[in-house]
């Protein structure tokens, strides 16, 4: 017996392929050249492939140098080659001093495990600076922390949080850490290709001199591609190789996913405006959902920072005394999330709700529940009626006392 639909709604966790990705897919997995075995034609091929692709991203992000651009595995691997190079630079240029590394207190477990790791282990200083109750930065409590560093600074933020959806400065941070002489990263993996960038000069959430991390299947691409971007003048060592994912000691990218991501950057170049627009339409889609919903749920709390100020298509809410866990339990048609997807499998104090480091108690921060939208046929009106009603049945069965629907 087949299962019954289910509405998609958490696209922060992953979204679906692109169709025009899809089509290209079967022809662009029969390659069978290797870019770093260029004895032959196939191998020269693959390679101008790779470095084509390579070019496209370099010109999306305003690279000087293609090679700014590294191919990993995903925004996990990036991180992680990020912070391996900043410790290398430490250590070359700042022998004697203890590398720190500033964070906020609601990074992502790709960035909190490994900084935990470093931290244990005496080879960096973690500071983690405080959020507001809308997840936003405490910038002069950052501020307070670059004053006091006495060797080499990186701070790493997440530019639009996976969670709560909430969109940090990015030029404002920029700012700060060039005043200090700290490297910046930024985690942009739910900010890449949903319509944030204005590719203005004036983009408060882009910095050509932070160092930017990103992942495919966050913007209807495929798993296991992602991609590091460094920061202009930059002096890395893969920057100036003939293949950086060599130099920088990874494996083989990706080929013919990495082939895909030239379709997006046609596309992006025929239109242009394409990617502002569905940001728009996602942000607009979002508010009437929470409207509808208000409406229904009078109760009903938001969570994080207004509509502009978050990732288009995310809302983050809770419901006082509906349990999140319960509440998703009771609404088997509906895929939407209590959390972020890696910590929902996780252990220990990383798994911990980050709803707490908001202000929040723990019984508050187990109540929130995050929808997020995306560019799909499904989540139109009717679908968002469907997804409403289910919803508000469903929590009026829990005030009932009713049991989560895997026990009926």
């Amino acid at each position: 017996m087949s299962q019954p639909a289910v509405l998609p709604f958490d696209h922060a966790a992953t979204t679906p392929m692109d169709p025009a990705l899809l089509q290209a897919l079967h022809k662009n997995s029969m390659r069978s050249g290797h870019p770093w075995s260029r004895q032959h034609r196939l191998g020269r091929q693959a390679h101008v492939e790779l470095e084509l692709a390579r070019e496209g991203i370099a010109t999306e992000f305003g690279c000087s140098n293609a090679k700014q651009v590294l191919f990993t595995s995903g925004a996990t691997e990036s991180i992680r080659v990020l912070i391996h190079q900043f410790l290398e630079h430490a250590r070359r240029v700042y022998p004697q001093q203890l590398p720190t590394v500033v964070t906020s207190t609601i990074e992502h477990r790709a960035t909190r495990v490994p900084l935990q790791h470093y931290a244990e282990c005496r080879q960096i200083q973690w500071n983690q600076v405080s959020v507001t109750a809308a997840a936003t930065l405490n910038m002069s409590e950052l501020q307070e922390n670059l004053k006091n560093a006495t060797g080499p600074v990186l701070v790493s933020v997440i530019l639009g949080h996976n969670e709560f959806g909430t969109l940090q400065s990015a030029r404002a941070l920029a700012e700060l850490c060039e005043q200090y002489g700290a490297w910046l990263h930024l985690d942009a993996a739910q900010v890449w290709g949903k319509g944030v960038w204005t590719g203005e000069s004036a983009d408060p959430y882009f910095s050509p001199s932070a160092w930017i991390t990103i992942s495919a299947h966050k913007r209807g691409g495929p798993h296991g591609v992602g991609a590091l971007i460094a920061p202009k003048r930059t002096q890395i060592e893969w920057t100036q190789a003939d293949s950086p994912e060599i130099q920088a000691g990874l494996g083989t990218p990706a080929l013919p996913w990495i082939e895909l991501l030239r379709i997006w950057q046609r596309r992006r170049k025929e239109h242009p405006l394409e990617e502002r627009e569905s940001g728009q339409q996602l942000r607009t889609q979002a508010r009437f959902l929470w409207d509808q919903l208000r409406e229904k749920l009078p109760t009903l709390q938001w969570v994080g920072e207004g509509f502009e100020e978050r990732v288009p298509g995310h809302l983050s809410m809770r419901l006082p005394g509906m349990p999140a866990s319960q509440w998703m339990l009771q609404t088997p048609g509906v895929a939407f999330s209590a959390g972020s997807a890696c910590s929902n499998v996780s252990q220990g104090p990383a798994s911990l709700p980050l709803g707490v480091k908001l202000g929040m108690s723990a019984s508050e921060a187990a109540e929130v529940i995050r929808l997020v939208l995306w560019r799909s046929p499904l989540e139109q009106s009717q679908t968002q009626v469907q997804l409403q009603d289910m919803l508000v049945e469903a929590a009026e069965r829990l005030r009932k006392g009713a049991t989560p629907s895997w026990n009926r």
